[in-house]
C-alpha cells in the first residue's frame, strides 16, 4: 500500500499536459516556514484611508509576478494573452515573471522580501493562508481588486481568504474534497452506489464505511477505498490540526472530532480497506478500488491514464465526502487557491487591475476544461457550494500534518502519535504567531 503523498500531486502529473496545468495553477507547497517567520513581521496592512494608492501613483511601475512551475514564456499558457494585453492597455507599467519551481518559490519570495522590493502578485491558496496574512506577507485585496467581478468565488472567498475581517485572495475557482466512485463494480456488488445514499441523506460514515469494507476484496487485490490526502478524513468530519483563535494558530489535536478523523483513518489502514497500488488514482482507473477520495479539479483528468496506458476508461460517479458525526449540516471541504497582492507591493493598483484580468482567465479556462463533464456534476458542485468549509488553511503551518497520518497509518497509537508531534507542530505555530 502506498504511502500519503505530502506533496499533493501524487501520480504522475509530469506526463499529461493537463495535468501539468493544473500543477503549475495549484497550491504552493509549505516549505521553509521558519525563514519566513523570521524574516517577515506580522503586521498586515490595512490600506486604508488616504494611503490607497492608484494606477496614476505607479507609472512607471515594475510588477512582479510569481506563479510556482509556471512558464510565462509559453504561449500555450494561459498567462500569455492576459499579460499581453495588459501591457497594451498599461504600457507605462513593466510586467515581469519571477521564475521559480515548486522547490524554490518560498526562496524566491523570501529573498525578494530581504531585498526591500517584494512580490506584486502571487499566487497562492489554503496552503499558505492565513499564514501570510498574519506575517505580514500579503494584504487586503478590497482596495485593488474588482469585488463585483461575476468570476469571483465569493462564497470560496468568505469561507477561505479572510483573515481579521478582511479578504486576502481572489479566488477564480472552488476546488472541493471529492469522492469519486466505480459505478460498475457497485452495480456488480448489487449495492446501491454512494450518490443513491447521498440523495436519501444517508451518506454517512457509517455507510461509506460499511461500503469501504464491502467492497474491498483482497483476492482480488481490490480496496473499497483510496486517497492519499488524509485531510479529507478531518474535512468530512469539519475538523482540522488546528484552528485560528483571535487570530492566532492553536493546535486542535485533542479535538474528539479530530481524534474521531484519525480513527477512522487508522481503521482503513490497519484493516486494509483504505489502500493502493502505486498511486490512488492509478488503483482507481483501474479497478482495483471502487473509491477514490480526491479533488474536483482533478475530474477531468479521471479516464487521462487510460488514454495514456491505453486502459479502458472508467465508468464514474461523483458524491460528496460523507459526513461524520461533528458535521451534521454537511459542510464541503475547500481547498482552493488564489491571487494575492504582496505587502509592501510598490504597485497594487495596477496589481489589482492585473488580478481583475487574470481571474476572468482563469475561471473561463477552468470552464473550458470542464465543458465535457457530466452536467449531474456540475450541478452537484453548484449545490457543495452554499456549504462550505476551508480545512487546510488551517493546516497550513503544519503542512497538512502528514507526519501525524503516516504515524496512525502505520500502527501508532493515536494518543502517542499526538503527544510525540505536539512539540513539533507548537513550533511551528509559534513561529508563525511570532512567538
Amino acid at each position: 500500500m502506498g504511502a500519503f503523498a505530502p506533496t499533493g500531486f501524487p501520480y504522475g502529473v509530469k506526463v499529461m499536459k493537463s495535468m501539468k496545468k493544473i500543477l503549475a495553477l495549484t497550491l504552493t507547497a509549505v516549505m521553509l516556514l521558519a525563514l519566513f517567520s523570521a524574516c517577515v513581521q506580522s503586521n498586515p496592512s490595512n490600506n486604508t484611508g488616504s494611503n490607497i494608492s492608484t494606477l496614476e501613483d505607479e507609472k512607471g511601475a515594475t510588477l512582479k509576478i510569481l506563479i510556482p512551475g509556471h512558464n510565462s514564456q509559453d504561449p500555450d499558457t494561459w498567462t500569455y494573452p492576459v499579460i499581453e494585453e495588459y501591457r497594451k492597455l498599461y504600457p507605462d507599467v513593466t510586467v515581469e515573471f519571477v521564475a521559480a519551481s515548486w522547490a524554490d518559490s518560498m526562496d524566491k519570495l523570501l529573498a525578494a522580501y530581504q531585498s526591500g522590493d517584494p512580490i506584486d502578485l502571487i499566487h497562492t491558496g489554503v496552503n499558505n493562508h492565513p499564514r501570510f496574512a498574519m506575517q505580514g506577507i500579503t494584504q487586503p485585496i478590497e482596495p485593488y481588486v474588482d469585488m463585483t467581478n461575476p468570476a469571483l468565488q465569493k462564497e470560496t472567498m468568505d469561507s477561505s481568504f479572510m483573515y481579521d475581517g478582511k479578504c486576502y485572495l481572489a479566488a477564480a475557482e472552488t476546488n472541493f474534497g471529492i469522492i469519486f466512485f466505480n459505478k460498475k463494480l457497485f452495480a456488480d456488488a448489487g449495492l446501491p452506489n454512494p450518490y443513491e445514499l447521498y440523495e436519501q441523506g444517508k451518506w454517512n460514515w457509517d455507510n461509506f464505511l460499511k461500503y469501504a469494507k464491502q467492497m474491498t476484496d483482497a483476492s482480488k487485490g481490490q480496496w473499497g477505498y483510496s486517497t492519499e490526502y488524509p485531510y479529507l478524513y478531518y474535512g468530512s468530519n469539519k475538523t482540522s490540526t488546528l484552528e485560528v483563535k483571535d487570530g492566532k494558530f492553536v493546535l486542535n489535536m485533542d479535538d474528539p472530532a479530530f481524534v474521531a478523523s484519525l480513527e477512522l483513518l487508522q481503521d482503513g489502514a490497519l484493516n486494509k480497506w483504505s489502500g493502493w497500488e502505486g498511486s490512488s488514482m492509478a488503483s482507481f482507473q483501474t479497478g482495483k478500488s471502487a473509491m477514490l477520495g480526491s479533488f474536483t479539479q482533478y475530474e477531468p483528468d479521471i479516464n487521462s491514464l487510460a488514454v495514456i496506458f491505453g486502459w479502458d476508461p472508467i465508468d464514474y460517479g461523483a458524491v460528496p465526502l460523507p459526513v461524520g458525526p461533528n458535521n451534521p449540516d454537511g459542510y464541503n471541504m475547500v481547498h482552493s487557491a488564489g491571487f494575492a497582492i504582496g505587502q509592501g507591493s510598490d504597485c497594487p493598483a495596477h496589481t489589482g487591475k492585473l488580478i481583475d484580468m487574470m481571474v476572468t482567465a482563469y475561471a473561463q479556462m477552468r470552464v473550458d476544461e470542464r465543458k465535457d463533464l457530466p452536467q449531474a456534476h456540475k450541478d452537484l458542485y453548484a449545490e457543495m457550494s452554499k456549504k462550505q468549509f476551508c480545512v487546510n488553511t488551517r493546516d497550513s503551518a503544519v503542512g497538512g500534518g502528514y507526519e501525524l497520518a503516516q504515524a496512525v497509518s502505520g500502527g501508532q497509537s493515536i494518543a502517542q502519535a499526538i503527544e510525540e508531534l505536539k512539540p513539533q507542530y507548537q513550533r511551528k505555530i509559534d513561529e508563525v504567531n511570532g512567538g
